[in-house]
């Protein structure tokens, strides 16, 4: 993405994907983003998010469970599960329109993880 115009996409984080939220400076319907996304796709297991084919029914009840525990673990305003978020957090598919204020990083959000698993599919309740 960076070498085909977009200079500023950040690099995947384990257990986090890749992200990019509007307080990036990035913006997903701009034509320099477009082309580099159209560039690109090709190097992305199942050509990235919005290309990928849809989480099935499974992938998307994990990823509500998951999110539930999120949410129950100190993280009160995380949301569902969808398989239509072209912009947040990324998880096997399943997208979660986190908000700009989202820290991936963030004590609350580690903790929760520590406690619900680091993404859907991994969950421990």
């Amino acid at each position: 993405m960076r070498s085909h115009g977009v200079p500023n996409f950040p690099d995947p984080t384990t257990g986090h994907g890749i992200q990019f939220t509007s307080s990036s400076g990035l913006d997903p319907a701009s034509p320099a983003f477009k082309s580099a996304r159209s560039a690109c796709k090709k190097v992305l297991p199942g050509g990235g998010p919005g290309n990928a084919p849809p989480p099935s029914a499974s992938d998307l009840h994990q990823a509500l469970v998951w999110a539930q525990c999120i949410r129950k673990h100190g993280v009160p305003n995380f949301p569902d599960p969808s398989a239509s978020v072209h912009e947040g957090l990324f998880f096997r598919g399943v997208g979660f329109a986190v908000g700009a204020g989202f820290n991936p990083q963030s004590p609350a959000f580690r903790h929760a993880q520590a406690a619900c698993g680091v993404g859907p599919g991994g969950s421990k309740g």
